[in-house]
């Protein structure tokens, strides 16, 4: 558990690919590539990396 966006106590339950895997199988399996995030820091990240074609590399999400 761990602190959500607006300070609450939530579980996370999303599994996140630190980068993108764009169809890769290999990036996608890889656990090395695989990160907890909270439902809506994962949307979040997802629409940014969409509609921005990129990854956050700091600064958390």
């Amino acid at each position: 558990m761990g602190r959500g966006l607006v300070g609450l106590l939530e579980e996370a339950k999303e599994v996140d690919h630190i980068i993108p895997h764009r169809g890769d199988t290999r990036l996608f399996y890889d656990r090395r590539n695989w990160q907890p995030l909270y439902n809506r820091c994962h949307s979040r990240k997802t629409a940014y990396e969409n509609w921005h074609g990129g990854r956050r590399t700091s600064g958390g999400v």
